[in-house]
């Protein structure tokens, strides 16, 4: 099951940087701001480099524990997660954390953001625990801050659902992403993608507590809601169909199975190409679905 920030945005991203926007004395601000739109064109280590030269300058114009070093810090560790250099990026993040906890308290949305952070760092780096840990923090400041239907909060239960299921912890991952059900119903309505995303994560979790029958319900209302919200050849809608046919090949019902892993190697074949690491794998299923098949 992978992890899925590129499909969720991250709804408080920005919320660090009002500080910044506001100080027209930062001498690096402008430098900031283009190391921000790099960042947005996916441009990763062009945007590292500015944003390190900005927090160099700001060290020294403002302090190495003042917010504007703070921003820095902490926008710099993301960029570092991109990079997969993750004790890099905790390194930055633990920093920044400790000058918002300064600054604007243990409490506050900003303050927030860097635990919300840190669980992203931990779950990319496998540390699922400490992952875990790091998103209940910013899960309990952002039902203070925004309150229990907000879509930061749903974001937060489901991540924090994603990171109980690797954490072997599928109770408590089913009871979190039902939540952030519960948060998305509210505000968005039965058939937005983000409901699709948590039905899907939902199906995953139930094939690995063997309860197949729920399982394939929640496949079944997650390829409604992405059928209708992004269309029969989306990704997502391959994923779901995949997913769908491991199921099938678990029960070896082989036949089914085959069906469903058809339909997303295809869909994945036009909208990804052959070469890419999904296709590959839809394909590798089908092949060793149809040697089972006639072995049996």
């Amino acid at each position: 099951m992978k992890k899925l920030t590129s499909v969720l945005p991250l709804l408080v991203f920005l919320c660090s940087f009002v500080y910044s926007a506001e100080n027209n004395s930062d001498r690096s601000l402008e430098k900031f701001k283009n190391g921000l739109e790099l960042f947005r064109q996916g441009k990763i280590q062009e945007a590292l480099k500015i944003h390190l030269e900005a927090l160099e300058t700001r060290k020294q114009q403002f302090g190495a524990e003042s917010k504007p070093a703070g921003e820095s810090y902490h926008i710099s560790g993301i960029l570092y997660r991109h990079l997969k250099q993750y004790r890099k990026a905790r390194d930055f993040q633990n920093i920044a954390l400790k000058i918002f906890r300064k600054e604007y308290g243990d409490r506050h949305k900003n303050t927030g953001l860097i635990y919300h952070e840190l669980g992203l760092i931990y779950y990319s780096a496998r540390n699922y625990p400490a992952s875990v840990n790091n998103y209940a923090f910013a899960l309990n400041i952002a039902v203070d801050t925004y309150g229990a239907f907000h879509g930061t909060t749903g974001v937060l239960l489901y991540e924090t659902g994603l990171a109980l299921y690797k954490a072997n912890q599928l109770d408590r991952a089913v009871n979190s992403i039902r939540n952030a059900v519960e948060v998305f119903r509210r505000i968005y309505g039965n058939s937005h993608v983000y409901m699709g995303l948590c039905y899907h994560h939902l199906g995953i979790i139930h094939v690995q507590m063997r309860e197949y029958d729920k399982a394939f319900g929640y496949f079944h209302v997650a390829y409604a809601t992405f059928n209708n919200a992004l269309g029969e050849y989306h990704e997502l809608t391959a994923d779901n169909h995949l997913e769908t046919g491991l199921a099938f090949a678990k029960l070896e019902n082989f036949t089914k199975a085959k069906e469903f892993i058809q339909k997303a190697y295809l869909i994945y074949q036009k909208k990804l190409g052959n070469d890419n690491e999904k296709t590959r794998a839809a394909k590798s299923a089908l092949e060793i679905i149809t040697q089972r098949q006639t072995t049996r």
